[in-house]
């Protein structure tokens, strides 16, 4: 891996913007957290007896899966900032 195609910055992006995103950052896709029930969603309290959670803004109960292949970290869960396209690695970020 070329540690040298990372973009300088804080993000897993360069100056371009989003579009010009670092080779190794990959969107995998959706996650659904709750799995049929409530018991995992943070928002159970505020979902009705007729709404499932996630069905609503202010109810998901999903997480962006990102992968950081030159770290060869996969994040199922939104525990780091990856979704945000925010760098794990530390390459080539200010000081």
């Amino acid at each position: 891996m070329d540690k040298n195609k990372i973009p300088y910055g804080a993000y897993c992006y360069g100056r371009g913007g989003r579009n010009d995103k670092c080779p190794y950052w990959e969107f995998v896709g959706v996650k659904k957290i709750y799995e049929n029930s409530k018991e995992n969603c943070e928002f159970y309290s505020i979902c009705d007896n007729n709404e499932k959670c996630g069905t609503s803004l202010g109810t998901t109960c999903e997480a962006s899966v990102i992968r950081c292949n030159y770290l060869d970290l996969l994040d199922e869960t939104e525990e780091t900032l990856l979704w945000d396209q925010v760098k794990e690695c530390g390459i080539n970020e200010p000081e």
